[in-house]
């Protein structure tokens, strides 16, 4: 057997060949980077802002390239990931939760990423929260939305592009993008997005810190049903 074709993170997400794909995640990574904006600007003094899952950093990256001298001066940048390697610069690397100072994080972001951890990792991560974010701080969530109409063109696009067909039937694929209807979890957690309900990371959310803002991109006043990615930002501690 041929072993899966490897496909750059990036090129699957922000530098998607197909324009469509690439809009929904590029109005993603956008909006994210307004949301920290805005919150910065209502946050005088020193700030820390902490990616978990930051990947190769770009959201750091073009974070940091946005800010003016004086944000840079009082905005630390810090990321966490321990599957891909830093890329861009201007961020501090952090290589365990033992480098974050306790009720230190101002911001913590986790973009595109809920949906690939096992329940002892989404353990993991709640646990850093409610250790490392000060209280009154900020956590960002954003995860893809695995089912409604924008499925089907998703997968489709992603099979003709990337020569890889969807690990999901066309039994469970069609009953996921017309009814919402989801199917098995895939055992490959890191690799495929299959089975994953944003729904749960939710509830998970408001069991864990009892208030959820809830979005959805890239066209909001669609609901869940119309979009592909969802927005979750909980005050820490509130």
């Amino acid at each position: 057997m041929k072993p899966a074709r490897r496909i750059e993170y990036e090129q699957q997400t922000l530098d998607h060949p197909n324009p469509i794909a690439r809009f929904a995640h590029r109005t993603r990574f956008a909006r994210s980077m307004e949301t920290v904006a805005g919150w910065l600007a209502t946050r005088p003094g020193q700030q820390r802002l902490l990616d978990y899952g930051c990947g190769q950093g770009r959201f750091l990256h073009e974070l940091n390239r946005r800010m003016s001298e004086a944000e840079r001066v009082r905005v630390s940048l810090m990321g966490y990931d321990p599957y891909m390697a830093a890329k861009y610069p201007a961020y501090r690397v952090v290589a365990s939760a033992a480098e974050v100072p306790f009720s230190s994080v101002d911001i913590l972001t986790c973009l595109e990423v809920c949906e690939h951890l096992d329940e002892k990792e989404t353990y993991t991560f709640f646990g850093f929260v409610h250790e490392k974010v000060a209280n009154g701080g900020l956590l960002l969530v954003t995860v893809p939305i695995m089912m409604g109409p924008a499925l089907l063109p998703k997968e489709f696009v992603r099979a003709l592009l990337f020569r890889r067909w969807p690990d999901t039937s066309l039994w469970h694929l069609f009953n996921a993008a017309l009814f919402g209807f989801v199917p098995p979890r895939t055992t490959d957690l890191k690799g495929s997005h299959r089975g994953y309900d944003w729904r749960i990371t939710r509830d998970r959310l408001r069991d864990e810190f009892g208030n959820v803002e809830v979005d959805f991109s890239p066209f909001r006043w669609l609901g869940w049903y119309g979009n592909s990615q969802a927005f979750m930002k909980v005050r820490v501690g509130k």
